[in-house]
């Protein structure tokens, strides 16, 4: 399962991750950037949830005309 995750970084910034787990745990993260704002920190969130969905794959099989 995948989610977005936000974690505040060190220098103060918010990272933007999109984190997979498997039996309740983290296996893997991919971190897409880091928001020194609000502006910035919708950006990627929005880049972030595209990236879920483009990842997606589709119930059905695309209709031949």
């Amino acid at each position: 399962m995948a989610f977005i995750r936000k974690v505040k970084t060190k220098s103060g910034a918010i990272a933007v991750q999109i984190a997979y787990s498997a039996y309740g745990k983290i296996v893997r993260i991919e971190h897409i950037g880091s928001a020194h704002n609000s502006s910035e920190l919708e950006v990627l969130i929005e880049l972030a949830s595209q990236q879920l969905k483009d990842r997606q794959p589709s119930l059905f099989e695309p209709q031949q005309i």
